[in-house]
């Protein structure tokens, strides 16, 4: 069940609910309706627009938010209400920045976000504070000296944060509190699995699921050419024919069939030895995109199984009810649609409805969102200039 909870006060009895939270979003929404007879004013004198507000699921709370959003409307023998949000992280996405946000000085990515969330004014006590957690193992890692943290006049500070973070291999998301958390993808697991599987005394727990497999962009061949970089072609086994005008490299997939050939020009000057690097990460982020998948659960949490604290807790693991999170790993076990592997959580969606309580998960490859953060660091205009 969701309900909401604003100025310590509960409200549930909604007949429709909806939030969501996602990797490909660093604020999570959500969305709850009423209607019918006359307790219209239950709602609409209490709650009011920029009113903080917590969602819980099965009493567990899942996000923090604001209102901005009221639809109301109403007759003689009925009312709807409308209550729609985001997380407290939407500032973050919304506001704009300028080069005044330029740092050279900045030595690592908690130095960063640190400064940026006090220059833009959302580390002052007066305000609603977006505090930073972090979980990560890269966040206090020494930049590169040719990363120099420049924004450009208008760019979203989220835009500007997300592409320093994906050069320090962090992803953001958020906790239930609304605060910003940095770790790196996958590091967490899951202590719930999602099964399907016909055998005895599996507790199936899929109430539906789809998957696409779309192989019409996979290559048997992947090939990346650019300028060379005439400082060290020559000294990394450059081939004659790699040591002209172009330099290119290759890889192949032997699953796809012989002739299905993928070649890219690239602008940016590489160095062989990176250049391979940008071909294999084509070829792997190729793959990852070959097959979707989504499963609905029946409810909002589930009981999972802690992780064991010492050796001897492996015989007798004790479990909690809690929620799913995104950028968690999650063991799937899907028979019919064929799959029996380690997936990242990447998109939740809790439903509230009057056909009960589901969970609607969106999973890809455990890998994906480490290849989106290669794929910043290998774009880098000076990849390909010396700086490892």
């Amino acid at each position: 069940m969701l309900q909401l909870r604003i100025n310590g006060t509960v409200y549930s009895g909604f007949t429709t609910a909806r939030a969501t939270k996602t990797m490909a979003a660093l604020c999570g929404s959500f969305e709850f309706s009423t209607s019918g007879g006359d307790n219209i004013t239950l709602i609409t004198q209490d709650i009011k627009l920029f009113d903080l507000v917590e969602i819980y699921a099965d009493e567990v709370k899942i996000m923090t938010g604001y209102v901005e959003v009221l639809d109301v409307s109403y007759s003689a023998d009925s009312y709807s209400v409308v209550i729609s949000g985001r997380e407290k992280t939407c500032d973050v996405v919304d506001t704009r920045i300028s080069t005044s946000f330029v740092n050279t000085e900045t030595k690592t990515y908690l130095d960063l976000i640190t400064q940026a969330f006090k220059v833009a004014g959302f580390s002052i006590p007066s305000t609603n504070v977006i505090n930073v957690v972090d979980n990560s193992t890269t966040a206090t890692n020494a930049f590169s000296r040719t990363d120099f943290q420049i924004s450009g006049d208008g760019q979203s500070l989220y835009d500007f944060l997300n592409l320093y973070a994906q050069k320090q291999f962090i992803v953001l998301t958020t906790d239930e509190n609304g605060d910003i958390v940095l770790t790196n993808s996958g590091s967490e697991i899951s202590g719930y699995d999602i099964i399907n599987f016909k055998g005895v005394d599996v507790k199936n727990n899929i109430y539906k699921a789809t998957v696409n497999y779309n192989v019409s962009q996979l290559f048997n061949t992947y090939q990346y050419r650019c300028n060379p970089n005439f400082v060290d072609v020559f000294d990394q086994g450059a081939t004659s024919a790699e040591q002209s005008t172009i330099v290119y490299t290759s890889q192949a997939d032997d699953s796809v069939r012989v002739g299905r050939t993928y070649i890219d020009i690239d602008n940016e000057i590489y160095t062989l030895a990176k250049l391979k690097d940008r071909v294999a990460w084509k070829m792997q982020t190729a793959q990852a995109n070959a097959r979707k998948y989504s499963v609905t659960l029946n409810g909002h949490t589930f009981e999972q199984k802690l992780e064991p604290t010492n050796i001897n807790s492996f015989l007798d693991t004790p479990s909690l009810v809690k929620p799913l999170k995104i950028n968690q790993l999650i063991n799937v076990n899907d028979q019919i649609c064929g799959i029996d592997e380690i997936m990242l959580i990447e998109t939740l969606v809790y439903s509230m409805n009057e056909s009960g309580n589901t969970l609607d998960i969106t999973l890809v490859n455990r890998n994906a969102y480490t290849l989106q953060i290669e794929d910043t660091i290998l774009s880098n205009k000076f990849y390909g200039t010396g700086n490892v």
